[in-house]
């Protein structure tokens, strides 16, 4: 058994929950990981609430697998549930980013951290590119009109 991946939480309000690395324990395995995070006041049950104050760090390495992730707010500990499977699966990223999620949960914080994370490496300089063009073309094409365009 590794002890490395079993969850704690710690249940203070706000509770703590933690599984995995965090980032002082990566760096002092020389880990090389990177981190992405969301606050509990970028999610729309957590502002309905007046549940506001905490947030989602989740840790993941070179591969993109998750190594850890920590959680301070409301619920941590049902919050920490996905990502102790992750840890233990050595699930990726995208493992936790592609289900579709009932809205409005605050397990919807997992999709709202990875997410900036993975726009940024989908949505590239040449992607960026090619859609300005698509939609540049997609709006001229339909004018055969004279005088200015409709749409300007």
């Amino acid at each position: 058994m590794s002890y490395k991946n079993v969850p704690w939480v710690t249940y203070t309000s706000p509770e703590l929950a933690s599984i995995g690395y965090n980032e002082k324990r990566a760096k002092a395995a020389k880990i090389k990981y990177k981190v992405v995070e969301a606050s509990f006041d970028d999610n729309d049950r957590a502002c309905t609430e007046g549940r506001t104050k905490g947030k989602i760090k989740i840790l993941f390495d070179k591969k993109e697998r998750v190594i850890g992730t920590q959680i301070v707010g409301p619920d941590a500990g049902t919050l920490i549930t996905p990502a102790i499977y992750a840890v233990n699966n050595n699930w990726k990223l995208s493992n936790l980013y592609n289900p579709m999620l009932p809205y409005p949960t605050l397990s919807e914080l997992y999709k709202k951290a990875i997410g900036g994370y993975m726009g940024k490496k989908l949505f590239n300089n040449k992607i960026r590119k090619t859609l300005r063009f698509l939609k540049e073309y997609r709006f001229l094409k339909g004018y055969r009109g004279k005088g200015p365009h409709p749409n300007i």
